[in-house]
């Protein structure tokens, strides 16, 4: 049976074959593709080569992505990899959405990765952290469609919605699943988590990149719009 975590996934780099978390991301179409932040591609590519961790059988493997490709005006990208690695779940939605559309959401963050979960045990000689990786649920609404680039940020972009729920670090590239389209055939994906946004006289809030401002984009690496690909899921 397909589930959530087989077409949403972590996303990072490895140095010394250590992996470190930098964000989330999601399969699309046949499952070689895959959406997520594009500022999550620009930090991982510093530290190392960029993969995707899946799980098989009840234990996490890395995926090296092989190419990736970044929208030339917002805070989205493309990665491809080298085989299909998974069932797609959702499909990206042209649909504008507005203020009080509901979503569900999924992301990795990276205070769960790193939690202690020894039990209090002492450590073995010679044990190396790991990370583990689990899969946090989110539901919230649109608080409102920002149409104007954000100043003092490195999210670009000129289009975003603020969102009722900050989803925390490394949940960028998230996928926002519009709530009314869940058991109403593919599940649309109506925007990407790409982080937050604080000020001296307001909460904290989400922000994403709306699906309807990429929906039409097709990277060269998938050769079609990315709202024409369906999830095979």
């Amino acid at each position: 049976m397909t589930t959530i975590r087989d077409g949403v996934f972590p996303l990072g780099s490895v140095l010394n074959d250590i992996f470190e978390l930098c964000g989330t991301g999601f399969l699309l179409g046949d499952g070689t593709v895959a959406l997520t932040a594009g500022h999550v591609i620009d930090q991982a590519a510093r530290r190392g080569p960029l993969v995707g961790l899946f799980v098989v059988g009840s234990t996490w493997h890395s995926e090296l992505v092989v190419d990736c490709e970044v929208h030339p005006e917002h805070d989205v990208a493309v990665v491809r990899f080298g085989r299909a690695v998974g069932p797609s779940i959702v499909q990206v939605s042209g649909d504008v959405q507005l203020s009080s559309a509901v979503y569900h959401g999924w992301g990795y963050p990276d205070y769960v990765a790193e939690e202690d979960r020894s039990g209090g045990e002492p450590p073995q000689p010679g044990a190396v952290a790991t990370v583990n990786p689990d899969l946090i649920f989110r539901q919230g609404y649109v608080r409102r469609r920002l149409g104007w680039a954000l100043p003092y940020s490195s999210f670009k972009g000129s289009s975003f919605l603020e969102l009722s729920e900050v989803f925390g670090s490394c949940c960028s590239g998230a996928p926002l699943i519009l709530m009314t389209s869940i058991g109403r055939g593919p599940w649309k994906c109506m925007g990407i988590y790409v982080g937050e946004r604080s000020g001296h006289h307001t909460q904290s809030v989400g922000l994403a990149v709306p699906g309807d401002v990429f929906a039409s984009w097709a990277p060269s690496l998938v050769g079609q719009p990315l709202e024409s690909l369906p999830p095979s899921g």
